[in-house]
């Protein structure tokens, strides 16, 4: 197929959908100030000591792709953002399909705490579906998740911040 005069391939947009489900917990590390040799950076990540499988790739001299199996690696290595590898610092973005090694991402982990909720929301499922509502949920909070702290709730959410960030949500039920 030609497009424009320049030979063209094209996929099915449910194709796309069943490509981008494999990347789900893939990373971005990027060294603004050099970076250290691959060898060293994947002794950094063994001494990490994550729970699953993962992969190290090199992007360009600046930028590496992490993919992890689990949940649980990503959201460990992605909610602290700030790492240092033998000295070098890396910042952790998470990778999106328009990745652009020259714009930052506009995701960022953040902490959202809702007040006031009833004892009875304090379950997995209710923080997550609340927490839906802001951005895409990463984490609970230990404390909320082991039922100790109940006075507010805390989930950590994969946050655009290039669009507006809600001050309240109504939880109610039908």
């Amino acid at each position: 197929m030609v497009q424009d005069g320049t030979t063209s391939v094209r996929f099915k947009l449910s194709d796309k959908t069943c490509y981008l489900k494999s990347m789900k917990y893939v990373l971005v590390g990027e060294f603004s100030h050099g970076r250290p040799p691959i060898g060293l950076i994947k002794e950094f990540f063994v001494n990490l000591k994550l729970k699953g499988e993962y992969n190290i790739s090199l992007f360009d001299t600046k930028h590496l792709f992490i993919e992890c199996a689990l949940v649980e690696d990503f959201t460990r290595l992605w909610m602290r953002t700030n790492w240092y590898v033998n000295g070098f610092p890396m910042r952790m973005f998470k990778w999106t399909d328009d990745f652009n090694p020259n714009k930052e991402s506009p995701l960022s982990p953040v902490w959202v705490h809702f007040e006031r909720l009833p004892l009875y929301l304090f379950n997995d499922e209710a923080f997550f579906s609340i927490a839906n509502t802001i951005g895409s949920p990463l984490r609970i909070d230990q404390h909320n998740a082991d039922r100790v702290k109940l006075g507010s709730a805390s989930v950590c959410v994969a946050l655009d911040v290039s669009k507006p960030i809600l001050d309240k949500i109504w939880v109610a039920f039908q």
